[in-house]
């Protein structure tokens, strides 16, 4: 059959007109050039179009190019045969090309349907039937099995090559069509586990003050500085106190209870609140240049961390400023190095950046850190030598007021050091049954005794009966499963505990 005769069959979206019948007819050039638009319901994407013409593609050059290169190098081994074998039967030897052609095609297939637009890819089910000669061809037959058995090797090469390419360009187009998206998993927890999450989901009355709050605190908005350099808190007088380091310390609590709120709710609307705080502060924050604005970092910006691991991955928000923040800036203020309550807040700092970035060397120097600080500042009563000394003034450890912020100081050593003990637990790192450990305890002990009777404290009588901070101590919660005692639960049991910014009462009943 010629190629032109064609069964009455007539494709949509053709370009080249086939004949209505098996009747043979000459078409006039003009015709065959005519251009058509396909209809819209052929056509496909870009990433679907690259796709399926690039495995097509490949292939064809994997099927094509092995079995060229085969018959090009071993030559068609059963000509070869056949042309000895007529030359013993005939008397004589016929002399043999140097050069064995190639063979175009071991059998007729029919002529492949041209189509101009890439936008309209006909599917299988509908390519033409093409017309196959009644003659079968038995010597072509035999050297295209001569030849495929010559050409098995090399023909593995390329069909393995094929695959290869297949594979990078199906993975290219799709990316580039947007069909696949990069999901990373997401380090260990740093302050709540799954169970913890999913404990605060199943009770709705215990999550609710939380939530009201979340809602009314809704449309806070940041106040971010470029340069961070609050003065001195302690002075000759007294306290010191300016907005720029309240607003630092009550976004960082706005953000956690707006991340808690999304851990409880799975609304993204408190997410995006969240990360629209800490992206305030990290976008715009480039220095600090006040020593009192490097504490500020330790105590306050550890809060930011444990909200920013609880809304990452969540929407389309990029942490990168804000893992700036923390390794830039952040780390080189630790006070870790230091041997009072500030030490306890540099590790706290450390550890929370290591989990969060996920520094496992860092989160052992913290670690070691943290064990050595409670060994040496812990006496054996469980007393915080350094911290019930403390006054109200510049002065820390002197003055008319002397010990007054003693007790005060006690919880705001204990609290950093708990809240790094618990970031150690959930990175595999525990710290509670260490010998330090038990040195925390002893201090918990002798806290939840003064907390109860604050008349038992060595300042008391000193200071007319006039303690600061006496119940800020809501991190007890954490403590009283560790370290269990009968002064801690009742203390607890009593309520109206302050430092609660981390909602210690909540996440630990």
């Amino acid at each position: 059959w010629p190629r032109r005769c064609w069964p009455r069959r007539i494709l949509p979206c053709t370009r080249r007109q086939r004949p209505t019948g098996r009747i043979c007819r000459r078409r006039p050039r003009s015709r065959t050039r005519r251009r058509t638009r396909c209809p819209r319901s052929h056509r496909m994407p870009n990433a679907r179009w690259i796709v399926r013409w690039s495995v097509r593609l490949s292939g064809l050059l994997s099927a094509r190019w092995s079995a060229r290169w085969s018959t090009r190098h071993h030559g068609p081994t059963n000509v070869r045969l056949n042309a000895r074998r007529n030359a013993s039967t005939s008397g004589h030897r016929p002399r043999l090309p140097r050069r064995w052609p190639r063979i175009r095609r071991a059998r007729k297939r029919p002529r492949p349907v041209r189509h101009r637009s890439p936008w309209c890819l006909p599917s299988r089910r509908r390519q033409p039937m093409g017309a196959k000669s009644p003659r079968t061809d038995m010597r072509a037959t035999r050297r295209a099995t001569v030849t495929s058995a010559a050409a098995s090797t090399s023909e593995g090469r390329w069909r393995a090559a094929g695959r290869l390419l297949r594979v990078v360009l199906a993975a290219t187009a799709c990316c580039a069509g947007a069909l696949c998206q990069a999901g990373a998993p997401l380090p260990p927890a740093l302050w709540l586990t799954s169970a913890d999450i999913d404990a605060l989901r199943a009770d709705p009355a215990r999550s609710a003050p939380l939530l009201k709050r979340c809602d009314r605190e809704i449309d806070v908005a940041a106040a971010p500085v470029v340069v961070f350099a609050p003065p001195p808190h302690y002075t000759t007088t007294g306290v010191v106190q300016t907005d720029v380091s309240r607003r630092f310390a009550s976004d960082g609590s706005v953000a956690w209870r707006a991340a808690l709120c999304f851990a409880a709710t799975g609304e993204a609307r408190y997410a995006a609140h969240a990360q629209a705080l800490i992206s305030a502060w990290s976008d715009t924050l480039m220095a600090v240049s006040s020593e009192q604005g490097a504490s500020e970092i330790n105590f306050d910006l550890p809060s930011y961390v444990l909200a920013a691991s609880l809304v990452r991955g969540t929407g389309d928000w990029n942490d990168a400023s804000f893992r700036r923040l923390l390794t830039g800036i952040a780390l080189p203020l630790s006070h870790s190095a230091r041997k009072n309550n500030h030490g306890n807040w540099g590790v706290l700092l450390e550890a929370s950046i290591a989990a969060y970035v996920g520094d496992r060397e860092l989160l052992a120097r913290a670690r070691a850190r943290w064990i050595a600080l409670l060994e040496r500042q812990v006496d054996a009563d469980g007393v915080l030598g350094l911290e019930v000394c403390r006054s109200d003034t510049n002065d820390y450890c002197g003055g008319p007021h002397q010990g007054i912020n003693g007790l005060s100081y006690t919880h705001y050593t204990l609290l950093p050091a708990t809240a790094a003990a618990r970031v150690f637990e959930l990175q595999g790192q525990s710290v509670w049954q260490t010998p330090a450990g038990q040195q925390l305890a002893s201090a918990y002990r002798r806290a939840a005794l003064w907390t109860r009777e604050p008349e038992r404290f060595p300042a008391y009588a000193r200071n007319q009966g006039q303690l600061n901070g006496v119940r800020n101590a809501a991190y007890f919660a954490l403590l009283q499963r560790h370290y269990p005692n009968e002064d801690g639960a009742q203390v607890l049991a009593q309520g109206r505990l302050g430092m609660n910014s981390l909602e210690w009462l909540l996440l630990f009943p």
